[in-house]
This record gives structure tokens, C-alpha cells and sequence, in this order.
């Protein structure tokens, strides 16, 4: 979505689940400026206290940080090749859905969702036009990831 209809959101977010903004969005919708790591941290902080059980917010190039109530993880990929970035992030969001109906971890379900948006970002297509549990999770295996997890008190 755009942060214009990104802002829509904004007396609705005790209702949604799940949640993947990027970070312009998240900054739009929370009112958090984007100022560096802390303030992204903020942003989920802020999701996740309006009810929200978890939050995904995509940093681009950097990766994704994804929230809940009691972790925070920044996943991020070894640098890839981009043909097209066009569909990542509805890539992302679709494998982050996929990634909670087939039971995976939190960090699982991240790094699955960012294998998916891999295999988008290289296709000249919006839509990777082979995108599968398979496809996905045999790129997975390819992929380099660098994980770092925080544990949170609540």
C-alpha cells in the first residue's frame, strides 16, 4: 500500500493481526520519525501495543525486522542480484502468511518470507511466475542468511 492509504489504518490497528509495512509506512502510520536502528525498534514497539501480535517492517536492502511480544529478529540476506523490485514486499507478506499456515518459527517464517521475496526481486516480472512452497524453500537453502535476535521483557 502506499503511506496515503497506509495512514487509513491507523484507527484499525488494535484489529489486524499481522502487520508489514515498510519503513516509510511504518513511520507514516505511527508517527515515529525514521532516524536509525532505535527508531525503527520504536516502530514495532508501537505496533505491537496498539494489539498488533506481529509486525514485520522491511528495511529494503537491510532485510526485515519482525516483531513480537517478547522477541525482535533482523534478518537480512546476503547481497542480491535485483532485476526487478517491483511485487517483493507483496512476496514477502504472501510468505509471511504461507510461512504461519505451515507452522514455522518466527525466524523461519522470516527467512521463508524473504526467500520468496528473493526469488521476485530476481525475475523481470512482478509475480515470479514459479513461486511454490518448493521453489521458495529450495532458494531458501541457497540463501545466506545473517540473524540476529533480541529478546524483549515484557
Amino acid at each position: 500500500i502506499s503511506c496515503g492509504k497506509a495512514v487509513k489504518l491507523k484507527h484499525l490497528l488494535s484489529y489486524i493481526h499481522t502487520f508489514k509495512p515498510n519503513v516509510l509506512e511504518a513511520e507514516y502510520v505511527s508517527g515515529i520519525a525514521y532516524k536509525d536502528d532505535a527508531s525503527i525498534d520504536q516502530m514495532g514497539q508501537y505496533f505491537l501495543d496498539q494489539g498488533m501480535q506481529e509486525v514485520y517492517i522491511s528495511l529494503g536492502k537491510d532485510g526485515v525486522r519482525g516483531f513480537k511480544k517478547d522477541t525482535t529478529v533482523t534478518c537480512s540476506t546476503e547481497t542480491i542480484q535485483v532485476v526487478n523490485a517491483t511485487g517483493a514486499g507483496d512476496a514477502l507478506m504472501g510468505g509471511i502468511v504461507a510461512g504461519s499456515l505451515l507452522g514455522y518459527d518466527f525466524i523461519d517464517k522470516i527467512q521463508f518470507a524473504q526467500s520468496a521475496s528473493v526469488c521476485t526481486i530476481e525475475t523481470a516480472s512482478s509475480v515470479c511466475e514459479e513461486l511454490s512452497i518448493d521453489f521458495i524453500n529450495q532458494r531458501k537453502n541457497k540463501i545466506q542468511f545473517q540473524v540476529k535476535e533480541k529478546k524483549r521483557c515484557i
